[in-house]
């Protein structure tokens, strides 16, 4: 059986939000793909765990806020740097890249941004796209939120490019990010 996860530094949103939209296109649970989903924590968490997913041979594809892309802590880029593939030169020559050029490069890598801005998130981009439809500020939970997202609104064109991605490549070889440095950048 293939296996692929989804890390996410999005909001708890996403956990509920993902396999309800999943089961809602493809008429199957996301675990019927071999799909897990793992929160990592936060920002400054992802370059840990694609290095030890890396490590132990499991395929993966992150999905990640728009302010990922913003300098500082969690910046998406000294994530990956963590990950000892890339030098501290070479993310900075791609931090210096455009939003819309970093979010190009950032999808040849499994690595996709759910925002329009380097200020986005996924639940900015939810209600933009959605004026006219707002969830119930008592949920007290994000995931919940999620699900509520899920069962309200179809299944945004973003996300739906992730899925096809997933489904398409779902006999990836385990990740390697190593492959962020081309011979033609080094």
């Amino acid at each position: 059986t293939n296996s692929i996860t989804y890390m996410t530094n999005l909001c708890n949103l996403v956990l509920g939000a993902l396999p309800e939209w999943y089961q809602t296109e493809y008429n199957e649970p996301i675990e019927a793909m071999g799909i897990s989903i793992l929160s990592i924590g936060g920002k400054t968490n992802g370059g840990a765990n694609m290095l030890d997913l890396n490590n132990w041979g499991i395929p993966w594809v992150a999905l990640i806020d728009g302010d990922s892309l913003k300098p500082g802590s969690g910046n998406i880029w000294a994530e990956i740097e963590k990950t000892e593939c890339m030098t501290n030169e070479k993310a900075n020559c791609l931090r210096g890249l455009s939003f819309e050029d970093q979010v190009k490069r950032l999808q040849e890598f499994e690595i996709y941004v759910m925002g329009t801005s380097s200020v986005g998130n996924f639940e900015k981009v939810l209600e933009a796209e959605n004026p006219c439809v707002r969830p119930n500020s008592l949920f007290g939970s994000k995931v919940i939120e999620g699900r509520w997202w899920a069962q309200n609104i179809g299944c945004p064109p973003i996300v739906k490019g992730v899925f096809e991605r997933i489904r398409k490549t779902a006999s990836l070889q385990p990740g390697d990010i190593s492959n962020l440095v081309s011979e033609s950048d080094a």
